[in-house]
């Protein structure tokens, strides 16, 4: 079966600036193709930018570079229309819990 593609970001970036004046590079030239109905994960080590990429996603911040779409309409429409959901977790390591096996 044949699922459409759609473009959700394209060449995306993400600076911020730090208390004393700082750009920080978040993210760079971020392109991400989703097919419809399709389940997705984003997995790197801390400080990768996962969060900023899923927080610009979600409408929680706008990119200082290029614009985002979300099958074809803006995070906000998208979010309002309940187009897809977000799911974050956190790994139990912190805690010193260890996972368990099946």
């Amino acid at each position: 079966m044949y699922r459409r593609t759609e473009r959700w970001l394209d060449n995306r970036g993400m600076t911020y600036k730090t208390t004393d004046g700082r750009d920080v590079t978040a993210l760079t030239s971020v392109s991400l193709d989703i097919k419809k109905g399709e389940f997705i994960s984003l997995l790197g080590p801390s400080g990768c930018g996962k969060t900023t990429l899923l927080r610009i996603i979600a409408d929680l911040l706008q990119p200082t570079k290029g614009t985002i779409t979300v099958g074809g309409e803006t995070p906000r429409q998208a979010r309002l229309k309940q187009r897809y959901g977000i799911s974050f977790t956190s790994t139990c390591s912190k805690s010193g819990a260890k996972p368990t096996k099946p």
